[in-house]
């Protein structure tokens, strides 16, 4: 296999990976998130075990081909839920909204 094909590859597996995950818990958690009350502790759980992956598949992609465009996009896709994550509370279990 081509170098450049298998870095691409791998860049696109993270990406969709990564952007797949952000787009169920946003959706999963959405009144949630809006109400302020955060993702709850499983979707958080669930968020960083997914960066770790695909971030491990982003640095083998970046090793094999060396792309800075690919890699500020990546960052930008991949963190773009980190804020709600880290900002807005986590609760063990969902509260009733009213």
């Amino acid at each position: 296999m081509n170098r450049h094909f298998m870095g691409s590859f791998l860049f696109l597996v993270a990406v969709l990976l990564a952007v797949g995950t952000e787009v169920y818990l946003t959706l999963t958690f959405s009144e949630f998130i809006l109400a302020g009350k955060g993702i709850g502790v499983y979707g958080v759980l669930l968020y960083f075990v997914v960066m770790i992956v695909s971030s491990l598949l982003w640095l083998l992609s970046y090793r094999i081909s060396k792309s800075r465009a690919q890699a500020a996009i990546f960052w930008l896709l991949a963190l773009a839920l980190t804020p709600v994550v880290i900002f807005q509370p986590t609760w063990w279990s969902a509260p009733l909204l009213n």
